[in-house]
């Protein structure tokens, strides 16, 4: 990058540039002021002609001017950190299970499994960006994935049993343990966000859109009545492939920060020996492969432009959830309700919903992808209403801002990418775990040899999470509690945190106003608590020895397998557009 300091040493060793200097000093010497009057005249003309010129020819006139005049002064106010060519992965979606989440979640070797699927390596990923629209855990105490229809579905509730005051039909609980969390960001919001954001200076050579919600959304709907639940499962799982196809639509405007450019290439790398000086026959036998590898590059460049331009694909990954009712959180910190609206009862439910969206995100995922590369339905893609006016304007903007121009090579007008996903089954790994443990603490095995696996590869606490927290008296704990825990932050990951007696830790006082707010381990004042009490937390000594490290997210252990296994179905492109086209192989 050029320095200012030599943008002026350009300037002055142009050609005339002397000659001019004197022209314009013995000018301004001799006519005294008349010089200012002499240069607006010039100034005036110069514009009018420019305005009365045809736009073609104007263009053409200002694009001899050389670009990198002024790159040495303004250059370095547009690097916006970005990296040319590589896999970006963007992630819309909930704190789910493989989030880590506590007050110290910086600690040492604290990812959550997007950020691992990110950091592995592989020719295959080759990850070089990685955007989280995820909210905070401290903005709300839960998210789903449409606020909207959600509120409408507990209004319906509470419209239907208005008329019935009986304690089979009281679902008042429901405005005060499971609200609307307005506070946090659907996946609307959370797309909408996004493409307000501006246009990276450079593209990624694709983007892995990863869609993550479904553990909230069945934890809060099993507390309404089976059939409204029911109805609304199937409803939300088709909303999300309706707001996935914004992001399918906009991913083709070249000006939008969805839009990954095929033909991107990585920036390219420094060899460490470069400054290494060899002898005469090793430089002979380098030129001598430089020229095979010359040769061998040309051949498969002649080999892919007969092939013709590479395919362009958008792939989504949507993770199957498991059933809420069987983490350690749902157990602990489920808030307990009259016995007409028992947790048994929530339980079968939160069961039911489980199984119903995840076969609505299966079947929804089969559907999108058959569409291939058709063009998005125009009503799916105008979902944000005035919201996408102001994002047409904040991207126009951006792409003003200083983005890199877009290569005419890489805009194909009238082309979408086909449409492909992976339908990862965290569910399947999750309940091997737990299966594996149970079966091998009850020393029995089944067909598929679960119970008799290696000692090294299962959980030894597949029950229990490894940081609890201890309540100095019996009162009813929030879900608030078990989400944004205290942790004492002690090598997390290296197996030595504490010591064997929990240590106190300290914990700030809790603002009880509002359902919504979220602070350190403690107790919520609402219906059935009896007094403000703190709580310690207890900590274990082998983090990587339990499947759960806090009562609502997967110990690190875990996350990395979640993030190896996500990674293998990338690596060998097992995704459902290929077992779609197998399958149809198969039955021709």
């Amino acid at each position: 990058m050029s320095s200012p300091v030599g943008v002026l040493d350009r300037i002055r060793d142009a050609p005339c540039f002397g000659s001019l200097m004197g022209f314009f000093f013995n000018k301004g010497v001799r006519s005294g002021p008349k010089i200012f009057l002499n240069l607006a005249s010039v100034l005036l003309v110069v514009f009018v002609v420019a305005k009365l010129m045809p736009s073609r020819v104007a263009e053409s006139a200002l694009g001899s001017i050389p670009h990198d005049l002024w790159s040495g002064i303004n250059g370095g106010s547009n690097d916006d950190g970005s990296v040319p060519g590589g896999l970006r992965i963007v992630v819309f979606g909930e704190n789910d299970i493989g989030t880590p989440v506590g007050q110290n979640v910086e600690a040492e070797g604290s990812k959550s499994w997007t950020q691992a699927l990110c950091a592995q390596t592989s020719p295959q990923l080759e990850c070089t960006t990685h955007m989280s629209m995820v909210p905070s855990p401290d903005v709300a105490a839960w998210s789903v994935s449409s606020n909207e229809m959600y509120a409408h579905g507990v209004e319906k509730v509470f419209n239907e049993t208005a008329e019935r005051p009986t304690p089979g039909t009281d679902y008042s609980y429901l405005s005060t343990y499971y609200p609307p969390q307005w506070k946090a960001p659907d996946l609307r919001d959370q797309i909408d966000r996004f493409l307000a954001m501006p246009k990276p200076k450079h593209a990624s050579r694709e983007t892995l859109w990863v869609i993550s919600f479904g553990t909230w959304d069945v934890w809060s709907l099993s507390a309404l009545p089976s059939s409204v639940g029911q109805g609304l499962a199937g409803d939300m799982a088709k909303d999300i492939f309706k707001q996935i196809e914004r992001l399918y639509e906009a991913s083709t405007d070249p000006t939008s920060i969805a839009w990954s450019d095929i033909n991107s290439v990585p920036a390219p790398a420094v060899p460490e020996d470069a400054g290494e000086e060899g002898t005469g026959e090793a430089d002979a036998g380098g030129q001598t492969e430089k020229r095979e590898e010359e040769a061998d590059g040309a051949s498969e460049a002649e080999a892919e432009k007969e092939a013709g331009p590479p395919m362009e694909y958008f792939r989504i990954m949507v993770p199957r959830v498991i059933d809420p009712s069987l983490l350690p959180g749902w157990r602990d910190l489920r808030p307990v309700l009259p016995k007409v609206h028992s947790k048994a009862e929530q339980m079968r439910n939160s069961a039911e919903l489980t199984g119903a969206w995840n076969d609505g995100i299966v079947s929804g995922l089969s559907d999108w992808v058959k569409k291939g590369n058709k063009r998005p339905d125009v009503s799916e893609g105008k979902e944000g209403g005035k919201k996408g006016s102001r994002h047409a304007e904040d991207k126009r903007a951006g792409a003003e801002a200083g983005a890199d121009p877009v290569p005419k090579s890489s805009i194909q007008p009238g082309t979408y990418p086909i449409r492909d996903g992976y339908a990862y089954d965290l569910a399947g790994y999750l309940l091997d775990a737990m299966i594996e443990r149970q079966l091998r603490d009850a020393r029995l095995k089944d067909g598929n040899g679960r119970g008799d696996g290696p000692l090294e590869d299962g959980y030894r606490d597949v029950s229990n999470a490894c940081v609890q927290a201890v309540n100095t008296v019996a009162v009813s704990v929030s879900v608030e509690s078990g989400l944004t825990l205290d942790i004492p932050n002690k090598n997390i990951g290296k197996d030595v945190q504490v010591p064997t007696e929990p240590t106190p830790q300290a914990v700030r006082p809790r603002d009880t106003g509002g359902g919504d707010d979220r602070g350190a381990v403690g107790v919520k004042a609402g219906a059935g608590s009896t007094s403000k009490a703190a709580s310690t937390v207890r900590v274990c000594q082998i983090p990587s020895d339990h499947l759960f490290y806090t009562p609502f997210a997967l110990s690190q252990r875990a996350i990395d397998e979640i993030a190896s296994q996500s990674a293998e179905l990338v690596r060998t492109s097992d995704s459902v557009r290929s077992r779609l086209l197998a399958g149809s192989k198969q039955m021709a």
